[in-house]
């Protein structure tokens, strides 16, 4: 109700807002009906006009009353303010980071939901990325994020690589996705410039995929971040839901050895699945350690580990695993890491010799 306004023609306002139809008042309304209508409203503008008024003169007396308590000096600030029952202190450095660890666990929670497990997404284009990150030495936070394209056979195709500035996020494990999406973001846009039409059908990120504690590590990550089919490709393994290094090599040294795709390769794989029977993932497959081996007398032992991503299935990751494996590490991220390796050599060379 406009502060212009009494109750009365409030009320009126109200009740007689539409045009009188004949016989009747100027709302359509008997007479009496009209009568008891406006009386009511009446009232009830008044009772509120009244309540409205008593507790406007209440909150005045209170101010009043504690503003000439400190001009007299009976009262200090600090008493006419809520008091509550906790101290506020200062968090330590080791509770800030905790505090920030869980609120980052919680947002890996909220975006393993996007994780598509479907490879109905995926389109082979006969092309296969390759993210890795190579580090400058003495600096945790710059590094060159390298894109490297190959073919089926291994080839490489095409590559762009970027320096970057990493988030000031020591490296925490399980967390590895917030410290290492934008920079593979940044020479993703790059790469997508450079090389239109050399757009690979999915990715390898160098790291672990549905294969973490809270199903969503950095593959994921990037998947999701940039919208693309990727594979999580590790090389070490995640210790997380009762696996363990030194079983999961026992298992793989035991495996049968098969020919795959390729006569010259022969391939053994362990399929990864929670080991915790208290848990409601008991069973659930993890990702899969698969090794390749060029001939049987090949002295290679230590695995990588595949895991889901983004917009492909366990299956057809490991397919591809095994189809670009020359070596332990499958080519896109094998190139992308020596490509990236190589650029840090040149710009340190270069920084070195124009402080000489």
């Amino acid at each position: 109700m406009p502060v212009y306004m009494s109750s009365e023609a409030f009320a009126r306002t109200v009740i007689f807002n539409t045009t009188a139809a004949p016989g009747t008042d100027e709302i359509g309304f008997p007479a009496p009906i009209s009568a008891i209508l406006l009386m009511l409203t009446c009232a009830a503008a008044v009772m509120y006009d009244w309540y409205s008024g008593v507790q406007r003169c209440a909150r005045v007396r209170l101010v009043n009353r504690g503003s000439l308590a400190l001009r007299r000096g009976i009262v200090s600030q600090r008493q006419l303010q809520p008091q509550t029952n906790t101290k506020k202190r200062q968090l330590t450095i080791e509770e800030s980071l905790q505090i920030g660890k869980k609120l980052l666990h919680m947002e890996q929670v909220r975006l393993r939901y996007l994780v598509n497990r479907d490879s109905r997404f995926y389109r082979s284009t006969g092309l296969f990325g390759g993210f890795d990150l190579s580090f400058f030495k003495g600096h945790s936070h710059r590094a060159i994020a390298c894109l490297a394209t190959t073919d089926r056979d291994g080839r490489l195709v095409r590559s762009s690589t970027i320096d970057v500035e990493l988030p000031r996020l020591e490296y925490t494990s399980g967390l590895l996705g917030f410290r290492e999406v934008d920079a593979f973001k940044a020479v993703w846009n790059k790469y997508r410039k450079e090389h239109p039409s050399r757009i690979p059908g999915v990715f390898l990120v160098d790291g672990n995929g549905l294969l973490h504690p809270r199903r969503f590590g950095s593959a994921c990550h990037v998947g999701v971040a940039l919208n693309i089919p990727t594979i999580g490709v590790a090389k070490k393994l995640l210790c997380i839901e009762g696996l363990t290094r030194d079983d999961v090599l026992e298992e793989v040294q035991h495996a049968p050895e098969q020919a795959f795709t390729n006569p010259d390769r022969l391939v053994r794989s362990v399929v990864l699945k929670s080991l915790v029977r208290e848990s409601d993932t008991f069973g659930h497959v993890l990702g899969e350690a698969v090794l390749v081996r060029r001939n049987p007398w090949e002295l290679r032992s230590k695995p990588v580990y595949v895991s889901v991503g983004h917009c492909v299935n366990l299956a057809d990751a490991v397919h591809i695993v095994r189809d670009l494996s020359l070596y332990r590490v499958p080519e896109p991220v094998r190139q992308a890491g020596m490509l990236g390796r190589k650029r840090v050599r040149e710009l340190e060379k270069a920084a070195a010799a124009g402080f000489s």
